[in-house]
């Protein structure tokens, strides 16, 4: 219990720094269900499969609060908090360029509509979609070369996609577990992080009703360590109410409201979450 654990705040973002690895605001189910925030209409709107719940649970709630917020609640998993309801994107969507001989498609930024995309232990809170330009072509420019593309894919975000992405920006990948046993947060750890880390120290937050825990590796300077966690993340735990929620937030902003560093919604989302009363945990 006895690490020093500091906030440090940088514009658009919280940092929670620990002495040997960054500690930040921080990719499976029997059954699924994509919560959306709006319908997009260009792209798919066939309707999700529902999830099979418990009869000490119900259905994840997605309630508006004003032109910007959504709540969002789920018993099953034991958590509330806002969600934004569109957020900055960098490949929202994709135009025709033809200025300076381009000829090709090219990324648009702009806003999207934010989901909830449920697994079994975890959320991913990301864009609806996002656009990928396909059919490149190289084309010599300069000394070397660069690419056009033919083609431009709307991809809508789901299950099977965020779970193997191969990207970490424009989402939060948050895993909730129950905790009875401190054997529960070692496998919580082994399961996010990897099996090299290990549970570190607790620190109690002003005015919240749980513990902030640090991350550890092999503790190694850096050009030595094997198990170094690189990165921001969250990991908070409630002894309380016998449960504890983890998810990597890296070094950016991933929730915007205007531009890449403008109108951030990061620390408001994990000001608000809150681990709900409940007896699905016991």
């Amino acid at each position: 219990m006895g690490r020093f654990i500091s906030y440090y705040f940088l514009p658009g973002m919280l940092l929670i720094l620990t002495s040997c690895s960054f500690l930040g605001l921080g990719v499976a189910s029997p059954t699924q269900t994509d919560v959306y925030i709006e319908i997009d209409p260009t792209t798919s709107t066939t309707p999700s499969p529902q999830p099979t719940l418990t009869a000490k649970t119900e259905p994840a709630e997605l309630l508006s609060i004003d032109s910007e917020w959504n709540r969002y609640t789920n018993t099953r998993l034991g958590f509330t908090m806002l969600i934004p309801k569109t957020m900055y994107h960098g490949t929202a969507s994709c135009y025709w360029n033809e200025e300076g001989g381009d000829f090709s498609y090219r990324p648009q930024a702009g806003k999207v509509p934010v989901v909830v995309i449920e697994g079994d232990d975890r959320v991913y809170i990301t864009s609806k979609y996002r656009v990928s330009l396909t059919e490149p072509t190289a084309v010599p420019s300069g000394q070397g070369s660069r690419h056009n593309f033919s083609g431009c894919d709307w991809l809508e975000n789901d299950l099977d996609s965020v779970s193997n992405r191969d990207y970490s920006s424009y989402i939060w990948e948050i895993a909730v577990r129950p905790i009875n046993t401190d054997q529960d947060l070692e496998t919580l750890v082994d399961d996010y992080y990897g099996e090299c880390f290990s549970v570190g120290e607790f620190k109690p937050v002003e005015n919240k009703d749980y513990y902030l825990v640090s991350v550890l590796g092999d503790q190694k300077p850096i050009e030595e360590s094997t198990c170094l966690l690189r990165g921001m993340y969250i990991f908070i735990y409630s002894q309380e109410y016998k449960i504890a929620a983890t998810w990597k937030t890296g070094q950016m902003v991933h929730f915007s409201a205007y531009g890449p560093n403008e109108g951030p919604y990061d620390n408001a989302m994990y000001d608000s979450f809150q681990f709900l009363p409940n007896d699905h945990n016991q």
